[in-house]
């Protein structure tokens, strides 16, 4: 158990009871959708914490007081869940299916953010596969002793070739796009 003060206040917020509250939006959300939409990472647990802390202050004493209690709703729900009834289960249910929006709206801005840099590390690491790659790749042939007049006059034709091609290439799918239409 993780008793750290993550906000002072009558009651305080600690890192155990954010840890649990997130488990228990997670479980919420899963029970209501049917289906499990929220990947709780290692990402995700700091920046939630870091985010209710900010928040905690400006929130009701109420929301406070279920944030605060969710280790022991959290340890009950597990106990509980699978040997409710159906009509407590469903009166559950219904009750956090309207309470559900305002826990993913506390949410939803700690995922986009956890995304966002799961994201950009991903980027960062294609980047640098890419990189490494290219580096390894064999480098292009040049021809030793290449007379550079003659290699502009290679080039130029090429780029005329090329201009060519294309206009051949435009004119056939002009004309397939009039038999097309006909």
């Amino acid at each position: 158990m993780n008793h750290h003060i993550l906000c002072d206040g009558p009651p305080p917020l600690t890192v155990e009871s954010a840890d649990a509250a997130l488990e228990m939006i997670h479980f919420i959300a899963a029970a209501v959708r049917g289906f499990d939409a929220i990947d709780v990472t290692n990402a995700v647990r700091p920046l939630w914490r870091a985010h209710l802390a900010s928040s905690y202050p400006h929130l009701p004493i109420e929301t406070q007081y279920w944030y605060v209690n969710a280790p022991a709703m959290l340890a009950q729900i597990m106990a509980n869940w699978p040997y409710l009834d159906p009509w407590t289960r469903s009166a559950l249910l219904q009750q956090w299916n309207m309470e559900l929006p305002n826990m993913l709206w506390m949410l939803e801005p700690v995922l986009a953010e956890a995304h966002a840099a799961e994201v950009n590390e991903s980027t960062r690491a294609l980047m640098a596969s890419m990189r490494q790659q290219a580096a390894s790749a064999p480098q292009a042939y040049v021809a030793p002793h290449a007379d550079p007049i003659t290699e502009l006059d290679r080039l130029a034709q090429q780029r005329a070739q090329l201009g060519n091609f294309s206009t051949r290439m435009t004119g056939m799918t002009i004309g397939l796009m009039n038999a097309m239409k006909r």
